[in-house]
């Protein structure tokens, strides 16, 4: 878990365990699967982001990403 404070950490911790059987330790190093969790939370910024008026449903991906490639102009 990181706690962020204005773009820097102000905390940074681990906990439980990576591996049950084992009793190994979650670190800062360990990889987590998450499967499709990354949609709900991908949704989860994009809506933040429209709710602050800082992106637009209607937009397109060009008008945010200077060197997209062409084929992502429709």
């Amino acid at each position: 878990m990181a706690v962020m404070r204005k773009g820097k950490p102000v905390h940074i911790g681990t906990y439980g365990l990576a591996d049950l059987s084992n009793n190994v330790p979650v670190t800062t190093q360990t990889v987590f699967e998450l499967a499709s969790l990354t949609k709900q939370m991908t949704a989860l910024a994009v809506m933040t982001l429209v709710k602050k008026g800082q992106l637009s449903l209607e937009a397109k991906l060009v008008d945010y990403i200077e060197e997209a490639p062409v084929a992502w102009a429709n």
